[in-house]
């Protein structure tokens, strides 16, 4: 079976089942970053901070030797992933597609960004990302123009900073969650009476 028979079997039953938090909280965070775009004059973002990408998508994985990205339109959520990723896309990410590349071609990346980036003339990147990759960056300003690209890492990043009332309530439950984990082994530990 490939990737693209894997990825459809797999969003029948399981699309979606592991976000971290209710399709209104990412609902809401790309409400408020397409508003961000458009106060900056943005058509378009290419996502590759893999903390961005969870922001908006919920997508995470352990895989991060490989290229990643999102782009994030008015319209469209669009999510890019090594074909060898498709079930941690499938089951983790709230996004409207899904494209995914063999890693060997590295064609496959390139052009479906591009189609995707073409129709935007202003497209914002975070410069500073670790997950840039040059390579990639490179092929895409020299196939649709470099003019069109400009730095945007504040975009998001404005917005991660204030944290929802959804995401207060889960820091709290991480925090309290801690604090019990940690009175547990203190109890039980050995040198505690010492």
């Amino acid at each position: 079976m490939d990737y693209h028979h894997y990825r459809k079997a797999l969003a029948e039953t399981l699309a979606q089942s592991e976000l971290p938090f209710p399709a209104v909280e990412y609902q809401a965070r790309l409400e408020k970053v397409r508003q961000g775009m458009a106060e900056h004059g943005l058509d378009a973002l290419l996502l590759t901070d893999p903390a961005d990408i969870n922001y908006l998508t919920g997508y995470h994985t352990f895989e991060v030797s490989v290229h990643a990205c999102l782009v994030c339109t008015q319209a469209r959520l669009v999510l890019q992933v090594a074909s060898i990723e498709t079930g941690a896309a499938v089951v983790t990410a709230r996004v409207d597609e899904i494209i995914g590349y063999r890693w060997e071609n590295l064609d496959e990346i390139i052009t479906p960004l591009a189609d995707l980036l073409s129709p935007c003339s202003q497209i914002g990147i975070d410069g500073w990302s670790s997950g840039l990759r040059f390579g990639v960056i490179d092929a895409l300003m020299q196939t649709i123009g470099r003019e069109r690209f400009s730095e945007a890492g504040a975009v998001v990043d404005a917005i991660r900073l204030v944290k929802s009332p959804a995401e207060l309530e889960m820091l709290r439950e991480r925090a309290d969650h801690r604090s019990r984990v940690r009175n547990r082994d203190t109890e039980y530990s050995p040198w505690h009476d010492r």
